[in-house]
């Protein structure tokens, strides 16, 4: 079979078809073009990398659009991708596999004499999604936007949960809000640090995360921080969309829902507390860790809150942290006042809604044209006219009784 060569000759393109192997090639080039973008390295490839691309065949309906296999020849690794080009050809599954195969170059690349039967480890499937996303057309709008319900409702999944999650086994909705959160980590990791985090994939522990902290300073240098860090990132994605911040009424809303929680692991029985009631909480030994947890749920509810109400947020989330260091001292009289501070707004911003209502509804000029919309469907209802005997019958009382 007829063969061609990219342009940094690493990949090897094998297809009947001149035109097929010339946009294989691009497709290979452009994947790793972006991913050593990504990197911030140079093109240091060792092991070419073979790529099969063949015809569909009706008597072979299964035979999958893309495949990657590894192994040993006796003089080194060998890597295939082996893809099946039919009426319908699906670039991202394509694409996906070679990415698939140039990260398995990297990880192997000092490694090229191994024994035959050793199992080789796979690139994580976040970091293939995220590298995706990353080098496609969509930017961090259209993924903050899918991620923009779980920042609102406090519901960001954890670091550590993510990790552990298997793309495979998601509906299509579920896959691109993983697509999402992959974009968010390699967002949040990108750089050299991350091509030294490839290079050691092979050597890698099953604790994911701990890795993850190991090998990326920005993470805090614990598994705490780096969970820490990982919601602020994705409530920064979220917010990068352009929407409003949320209204008064959807921040007190969502403060209240926050400020009551409950302590699970408490032998005490279990009922929701506020964190007023510090005084009858503060000596439970799970104390420090709830009252993180809301500490790191109000500084995400800050990133949206209202503008005027993000001072009061961000108090309650300073009184959070210094309760879960086991001090008390003042504490009482600070959310006396934000209690304070926080009826008073509220009454401020119904009496300004309330003046506003007034206002449009007594002084304005003219139509704001918020329900023409609705008038003009109204109006073309109105027009239509049936012409049963019931209809017609009520017409003409309409007729009778108008006219009188």
């Amino acid at each position: 079979m007829e063969r061609s060569f990219s342009t940094s000759r690493q990949f090897i393109v094998y297809s009947g078809d001149a035109r097929v192997r010339a946009a294989l090639c691009n497709l290979a080039e452009h994947t790793k073009s972006t991913l050593l973008t990504l990197l911030q390295e140079p093109d240091r490839w060792k092991t070419s990398i073979v790529v099969n691309a063949q015809s569909s065949q009706a008597n072979l309906p299964e035979l999958p659009a893309a495949t990657l296999s590894l192994g040993q020849t006796g003089f080194g690794l060998k890597l295939q991708v082996d893809l099946t080009i039919g009426a319908k050809v699906d670039a991202p599954v394509m694409e996906r596999e070679l990415l698939r195969a140039v990260l398995l170059e990297m990880m192997y690349r000092h490694q090229p004499n191994l024994a035959a039967g050793t199992s080789y480890a796979r690139p994580p499937e976040w970091l293939v999604e995220g590298i995706l996303a990353w080098g496609s057309q969509s930017g961090p709008a259209e993924f903050g936007a899918l991620l923009n319900n779980s920042v609102s409702t406090n519901k960001i999944i954890s670091l550590e949960n993510f990790l552990r999650q298997q793309p495979a086994l998601l509906d299509s909705p579920s896959r691109e809000i993983y697509r999402s959160y992959s974009y968010a980590l390699v967002s949040l990791l990108n750089g050299r640090s991350l091509a030294k985090f490839i290079a050691d994939l092979p050597e890698a522990p099953n604790d994911t995360i701990s890795d993850l902290v190991a090998h990326f300073p920005n993470l805090g240098g614990s598994v705490e921080s780096a969970e820490r860090t990982w919601k602020i990132n994705v409530a920064q994605l979220a917010t990068s969309t352009g929407y409003e911040s949320l209204t008064v009424a959807e921040t007190e809303r969502r403060l209240d829902s926050n400020l009551y929680f409950q302590f699970p692991k408490s032998a005490q029985p279990k009922r929701f507390r506020n964190l007023e009631d510090f005084s009858g909480f503060i000596r439970l030994p799970e104390h420090a860790l709830v009252l993180h947890g809301l500490s790191e749920n109000l500084m995400v509810l800050g990133v949206r809150a209202n503008p005027i109400c993000r001072p009061i947020v961000l108090e309650y989330q300073q009184i959070a942290s210094t309760l879960a260091r086991g001090k008390t001292q003042g504490i009482g009289r600070r959310l006396t006042q934000l209690k304070r501070a926080r009826e008073t707004l509220l009454s401020r911003v119904q009496e300004m809604d309330d003046y506003m209502n007034w206002f449009e509804a007594t002084q304005s000029h003219g139509r704001s044209g918020k329900f023409a919309e609705y008038l003009k469907t109204t109006d073309e209802a109105v027009r239509v006219r049936r012409h049963d005997a019931i209809s017609v019958y009520l017409d003409s009382l309409e007729g009778v009784f108008c006219d009188e």
